[in-house]
């Protein structure tokens, strides 16, 4: 079933689903706070989490 929603592994999609929940929620917070200290959080977290993304995934042109 898993493979019929998005095909690739079900360790992409877990690491895709937390990145994409993670950047959309955090993405309010941190704007809300208006503070430069946790926009640099805030990248330092998704930066990994993006390049973890896309190493799972055939997203980065790599077979």
């Amino acid at each position: 079933m898993i493979g019929v929603l998005a095909p690739g592994p079900p360790v992409a999609m877990l690491l895709g689903a937390v990145f994409t929940i993670l950047g959309t929620v955090g993405f309010a917070w941190v704007r809300r706070r208006e503070r430069l200290r946790w926009s640099v959080v805030y990248a330092a977290v998704q930066l990994p989490q993006a390049v973890a993304v896309s190493r799972t995934t055939r997203a980065s042109g790599r077979s």
